[in-house]
């Protein structure tokens, strides 16, 4: 990261700053009928992938950070549109594993994912997106040039 920082300031005179700004997000938070998440046992490897003919189940991975960061790092259809703030309370390492369908094509060689993270996470782990505002951290670009030409 620092080479490409410095790549960009050099080539692109790229001045940026951090600050921090009032947006709306969306909240994780537990549901009202409370939390379904495993907690991770002893030894055992937070990470599993299964498919079936319908079914896509993933690993995110064992922390509520780790689901924080797969939903933040969602793009396209699957992106919702706002950042994920945890708002859970909870500590601790679990088993997060969320289970999609796939809608194959009808030549049965290709489908994709029906992907509703909100009705996911309600039902397969008890935690909800809460639309809200908080503080987050935006990058500011204070200016930037097309490059010049190299001789």
């Amino acid at each position: 990261m620092t080479m490409l920082r410095h790549m960009l300031a050099t080539r692109f005179h790229l001045t940026v700053h951090h600050e921090t700004r009032e947006a709306p997000v969306l909240a994780l938070v537990v549901d009202k009928r409370g939390s379904k998440l495993a907690p991770l046992g002893q030894g055992e490897d937070p990470v599993f992938f299964q498919s079936s003919g319908d079914r896509l189940t993933l690993s995110i991975g064992s922390s509520i950070q780790d689901l924080v960061r797969h939903l933040n790092s969602r793009t396209g259809s699957a992106a919702l549109g706002r950042p994920v703030v945890d708002r859970t309370g909870l500590q601790g390492l679990y088993r997060i594993r969320l289970t999609f369908g796939v809608e194959r094509d009808s030549d049965g060689k290709g489908g994709r994912l029906d992907i509703d993270y909100p009705s996911v996470l309600i039902s397969q782990l008890g935690l909800r997106l809460e639309p809200t505002k908080a503080a987050i951290d935006i990058l500011v670009i204070d200016s930037a040039e097309r490059p010049k030409p190299e001789e």
